[in-house]
């Protein structure tokens, strides 16, 4: 089959009616990767031959991280190091070796992933899982907040969380914030902690989040030169 004939058969398999009833029947089916109700529909366009990936197209892109990788970039004048680091239990132990001299702490919890399990622990619950980490300021950002409200109709977080007895998809979300914030201990209680809701494709939304980051920045900085 010649790779013309390849991408002819993705596309026509993208527009088959078992297909398309599937992807509308089951939207947040567990197997299914999050962008695929945006790449599917689009396939004719993204592999014709003067295909020219958009933004909305690159943000809607999923790359697990696999290891320590470190991006130096400026936000409004304020230069700053990110450490991107391997969400896996895996990895865990490598992150100890990133914290010397961090500012800020970046927690981004799916609040989209409360009926799914962790590969490594069987049924425990992704959203769950608290590893609340001592060592900075922190700013935690559930996010997915979209796949998170379409999933609540059809999975009720009730169904997976004991004690939730909300009935409103706000409730929901401000349930699960609150489940991370408790998490932190009273010696830390000086700590300054931003929670934020968002998706990964809300640029407004995550250019807000980089603004807290810069404030952390800043307190920290004034702290370390003694200023009140």
């Amino acid at each position: 089959m010649t790779e013309s004939e390849e991408i002819e058969s993705l596309i026509n398999f993208s527009k088959m009616e078992c297909v398309c009833h599937f992807m509308k029947q089951y939207p947040n089916y567990s197997s299914l990767p999050d962008n695929a109700h945006y790449y599917l529909p689009n396939l004719a366009s993204l592999l014709s031959t003067d295909y020219t990936p958009t933004a909305e197209d690159i943000l809607h892109l999923r790359v697990p991280t696999a290891s320590v990788n470190e991006i130096y970039f400026s936000f409004n004048s304020t230069k700053i190091r990110l450490i991107d680091v391997g969400g896996q239990r895996a990895y865990r132990k490598k992150w100890i070796h990133c914290f010397e001299g961090v500012s800020a702490v970046l927690f981004v919890a799916s609040m989209a992933a409360y009926d799914q399990s962790i590969p490594q622990q069987g049924k425990r619950s992704h959203a769950l899982q608290s590893f609340y980490l001592r060592l900075a300021n922190h700013c935690c950002e559930p996010f997915q907040k979209d796949i998170f409200s379409n999933k609540l109709s059809n999975h009720p977080l009730e169904d997976y969380v004991p004690g939730y007895r909300g009935s409103s998809n706000k409730d929901a979300s401000e349930f699960l914030k609150e489940y991370f914030l408790k998490r932190k201990s009273k010696k830390d209680a000086n700590r300054m902690i931003y929670s934020h809701f968002t998706c990964a494709t809300d640029t407004k939304n995550v250019e807000f989040v980089f603004r807290a980051v810069c404030d952390i920045v800043l307190h920290k900085n004034i702290e370390s030169n003694g200023i009140q």
